[in-house]
């Protein structure tokens, strides 16, 4: 038998040779088999991208800024009014009146607090529930509105409001504005979804939030007739500039005409039918009529003084992105609808918010709500340009400093401390109108938890503040200060003599409140203000004393006979 030959790289081989210490194996079993465990547990469930990241980070970060301590806070002047009225409606009390609040809108608003009350209890977390829930929808339709702002412009619109101070601290107040802006939002939503796609349920849901919209007070009618005129608007320029403009109106409102009328008897009874209750149809005639009422050149120069400050210390991340956003929609012609909108919106609420008498500083939020969508628009415009990378890093640097202006405000600073020395004194610029101190509201429930369930009798000779008639609400005003369990003294002297009767007096600094006024700001003021809350405006104090009765807990002294022999 011939020698074998070795084998080469390039030469046919028939197969495997036959090894002597070796069976030859099938083919079959040869081919690698499928480990079914590990492609079972590796499989991929969802994939998570940045996008999803960003939506999971945010709702968690809104949810914490929402909720947390939420009942921690002394409930603002402003605040106490709602809740005393919302008491009232629970309980068949009359305390709202005599701290001299009587609304006459926000009918609905009201109502499902005073529900709240009913089932829960009355308490200062509960008194702002509705405002929480209010905010933090904000952000569920900015989600919705990815469609029309773009993915990245519907992050930014949420991480906007998310992260602003002014938007947090009054979604964790009872402020009506915050439900008007989270109104408003949900009407321009519906309006971008009924024009896209027309239904007569679209218009109903349309006609409902705008109702509603309307019956949240002056704030929320002024903010309807403002959008509706900035519609009016856009539409006559749609009418200007597209051929055919007027045969494509009179075919879309043939086929649609049904749901129109639909939509204006929603709103007409979801704006009407929640007041009728509470108020009367002369009172909602002239807080109708007040709305557009106030108006002169030399308002324009007090309003900017007084929303100007918040602005400029609080929201300059979101004042930088709106300018972002101008720019784009004007000088690169970054155009769209919504844009438009937005801009003939912004320039209407600003013209009428600035000019009215009425200057409130919740008000603040539903003038911010164009420029989220305008900051928004931009972000997402340069988003989709190369110049992306170096934007980011400039946002991420305000972002930071804005969320720790954001945890200062409501959390930090959130309300006044009555035992700061003078010259270590902190603010809060929504401190304007007044706000509960800490202490106060200690010594209240101190002062609540001596008496039995039913609580007591007070008198009060001058005029209830609405924070001091909320935390002694379940004490009866009487007419004399003999027979009241306290009595209040608006005006306590530096020293007076003491009842024999009466107890140690509380002296309380009640409220605190300053004047954060524009003209006295500079550079240095405002970054010790952005970065250690330090007022450049002295702070003022409302001081009462609290004389207590002490309960007489002692039970009347029984004398038992001896028995008889």
């Amino acid at each position: 038998m011939p020698p074998r030959r070795p084998l080469f790289g390039d030469e046919w081989k028939l197969g495997p040779e036959p090894l002597a210490d070796h069976e030859l194996v099938p083919l079959i079993e040869v081919e690698s088999k499928t480990d079914l465990s590990s492609a079972r547990l590796t499989r991929a469930v969802q994939v998570v991208t940045v996008e999803h990241l960003a939506w999971s980070g945010l709702a968690i970060w809104a949810v914490i800024t929402r909720f947390l301590e939420l009942g921690t806070v002394p409930l603002a002047p402003y605040e106490a009014r709602h809740a005393l009225f919302e008491y009232d409606l629970a309980n068949g009390t009359n305390w709202a009146s005599a701290a001299g609040y009587h609304p006459a809108s926000a009918g609905w608003v009201h109502l499902v607090e005073a529900g709240l009350f009913a089932a829960g209890g009355a308490s200062d977390l509960a008194a702002r529930l509705i405002f929480v829930l209010a905010g933090l929808s904000m952000i569920a339709v900015a989600f919705l509105m990815r469609p029309y702002l773009g993915r990245a412009g519907a992050i930014a619109a949420a991480s906007l409001i998310t992260a602003s101070p002014t938007f947090t601290y009054f979604s964790r107040a009872s402020a009506m504005a915050i439900v008007t802006a989270a109104l408003a939002l949900a009407v321009i939503e519906s309006v971008l979804v009924f024009a896209r796609r027309p239904s007569f349920l679209r218009a109903i849901f349309l006609g409902g939030f705008s109702g509603l919209l309307c019956a949240t007070g002056s704030t929320g009618l002024a903010t309807g007739g403002i959008l509706l005129a900035a519609l009016a608007l856009l539409g006559l320029y749609q009418l200007s500039v597209t051929d055919r403009a007027y045969l494509n109106l009179q075919i879309w409102l043939e086929r649609y005409a049904r749901a129109i009328v639909a939509a204006i008897v929603a709103g007409g009874l979801s704006w009407l039918v929640p007041q009728i209750g509470l108020s009367s149809l002369a009172e909602i005639t002239k807080s109708t009529v007040k709305v557009w009422n106030g108006f002169g050149a030399s308002e324009y120069l007090a309003g900017l003084q007084y929303y100007a400050p918040a602005v400029l210390l609080y929201e300059f991340l979101l004042t930088l992105t709106a300018i972002a956003g101008l720019i784009a929609i004007v000088c690169l012609r970054a155009w769209s609808r919504l844009a438009l909108f937005s801009l003939m919106w912004l320039i209407l609420a600003f013209a009428y918010f600035l000019g009215n008498q009425q200057l409130e500083s919740e008000r603040l939020v539903v003038m911010l709500l164009p420029l989220v969508i305008i900051g928004a628009l931009g972000i997402d415009y340069l988003h989709h340009t190369g110049a992306w990378p170096y934007a980011r890093a400039v946002l991420i640097a305000l972002g930071a400093a804005t969320v720790c202006v954001q945890v200062e405000a409501n959390f930090i600073y959130a309300a006044p401390t009555a035992n700061e020395t003078p010259w270590a004194r902190h603010a809060n610029l929504y401190w304007r109108d007044g706000a509960t101190t800490i202490e106060a509201r200690g010594y209240m429930c101190e002062i609540r938890r001596r008496f039995p369930e039913e609580g007591g009798t007070v008198f009060n000779p001058g005029t209830w503040q609405p924070s001091l008639r909320w935390y002694l609400r379940y004490f009866r005003p009487t007419s004399s200060a003999k027979i009241a369990d306290l009595v209040i003294n608006p005006n306590p002297p530096a020293s007076a003599d003491q009842d024999s009767d009466f107890e140690s007096p509380f002296t309380i600094d009640l409220e605190e409140s300053w004047d954060p006024a524009l003209g006295t700001l500079t550079l240095a003021r405002a970054i010790r203000f952005v970065f250690a809350a330090a007022p450049w405006a002295p702070l003022r104090n409302n001081t009462i004393a609290i004389l207590v009765r002490p309960p007489s807990d002692l039970a009347p002294t029984l004398i038992v006979p001896p028995p008889p022999y």
